[in-house]
């Protein structure tokens, strides 16, 4: 028996046999010291009558102290009547079982994302992108509120700040789901504030604007069904998710009305778009692909992703960024169209700018609540079923005429006046 310090440990040399040095003062605890010089705490004792052992961790990552510290744990449970070696068996079963973030990722995909978020397959680019890229392996019991800051600062740091803010979204979402599970019992997300402020946009497009961008689009660098896309936001004021998807089992050409379905509309109601003559043009200028889509990726043959139009959009005023080498090098990006000629903007500035305008043109509040299928929240809302329709049309005929006006630089004519005041 030896009394153990730091000291008396770190001149405990390996041997051609493993050894054993007890501590005198704490019966049964002492250092074992295999031949490769690992040094590890054990503790002999005696359960049911029978002799245990039990080895607590290797110094010096388990420091003397902390050694001392798990000794007494375990004669707390010895005196208790539960066996302590069994307890640790317990722990180190459950911690080699415990949920890794990858498949909290997959069963949060599965039983929550998919099944009750449009967006899931965003979800699903983000968590792969910059949360599984980094935590795969981590346990989710592990990850700290200081492991999301991180995460999130890096995401800034590398010139993203709203993706961040984004990321710390479904992170949110995520870990509540975890803790929903049983999977852990406190969110590492609590209390994280979101990296980047976040000012409301309040950019539309002047007559001039529109007409630049309109024209622009002809010589984009950017597939023909996104610039479809662009077109279709301007000319209805519908979401980019809802005009990207769109189907051709949608449209009554008859009738002259684009009917988006419940499940694929923000608010999960219905939705009736009367289309315009130039409205009718664009959704015309191809044929469904034979999923039914009208707008397909050229290179899937489903609907873009919304970054993708994202990217579109602001590769009218930046260079797009050479390709990954192929066997055929791709000709030099063309100069932006519209760098230096006009203010940036974003996909959803489009249906902003058809809200304003519609306004500027006389058409009521009320009717553009409609036609950008805004839920109301009032009572009478909800007895009221009527759908609207006749002054939906007026609506987005007055729209269209004066976006055709528009982008052949006409000025507002009595035609459109007039429809103004029926």
């Amino acid at each position: 028996m030896a009394k153990l310090t730091d000291r008396s440990l770190e001149a405990l040399h390996p041997r051609a046999a493993r050894y054993e040095v007890c501590a005198d003062a704490r019966k049964g605890f002492g250092i074992r010291v295999t031949p490769r010089g690992v040094k590890s705490f054990v503790w002999v004792y005696h359960f049911n009558g029978r002799p245990r052992r039990l080895t607590f961790g290797t110094y010096p990552r388990l420091s003397l102290a902390d050694a001392g510290v798990k000794l007494a744990e375990a004669k707390q449970l010895l005196d208790k009547g539960t066996d302590p070696g069994s307890r640790v068996v317990s722990e180190r079963v459950a911690e080699r079982h415990a949920e890794t973030t990858e498949d909290l990722v997959a069963s949060y995909l599965d039983r929550y994302a998919r099944p009750r978020k449009r967006s899931a397959s965003e979800d699903e680019r983000i968590l792969r992108k910059d949360v599984l890229s980094r935590w795969a392996a981590r346990k989710v019991k592990d990850i700290t509120r200081r492991d999301v800051v991180m995460l999130l600062n890096g995401i800034v740091d590398r010139g993203a700040p709203i993706q961040a803010n984004r990321t710390l979204t479904i992170l949110r979402r995520m870990f509540k789901f975890a803790v929903s599970q049983a999977i852990i019992e406190i969110s590492p997300c609590d209390k994280v504030e979101p990296p980047s402020s976040e000012n409301q946009r309040d950019r539309t497009l002047s007559d001039d604007e529109i007409r630049l961008f309109w024209h622009a689009l002809d010589g984009a660098s950017m597939e023909p069904n996104a610039r479809r896309i662009l077109r279709l936001m301007i000319a209805t004021g519908q979401r980019k998710g809802e005009v990207m998807g769109i189907h051709a089992q949608e449209i009554d050409y008859d009738r002259g009305v684009w009917a988006l379905p419940a499940n694929r509309a923000k608010n999960g109601r219905e939705h009736l778009i009367p289309l315009s003559p130039l409205a009718r043009q664009i959704l015309t200028e191809v044929a469904p692909n034979q999923h039914g889509y009208l707008f397909p990726s050229k290179l899937t043959g489903s609907p873009y992703r919304g970054q993708s139009i994202d990217h579109a959009t602001r590769y009218l005023f930046d260079i797009r960024p050479p390709s990954k080498p192929r066997k055929k090098a791709r000709e030099p990006s063309k100069s932006p169209p519209l760098s230096g000629l006009m203010e940036r903007f974003t996909p959803h500035d489009l249906r902003r700018t058809v809200a304003t305008r519609m306004r500027e043109l006389g058409i009521s509040r009320g009717d553009v609540k409609m036609i950008l299928n805004h839920i109301e929240t009032d009572v009478t809302a909800r007895y009221d079923k009527y759908d609207g329709l006749p002054e939906r049309r007026r609506a987005m005929e007055i729209w269209g005429n004066r976006l055709e006006q528009i982008i052949e630089g006409m000025p507002a004519t009595d035609n459109v006046v007039g429809l103004m005041r029926v």
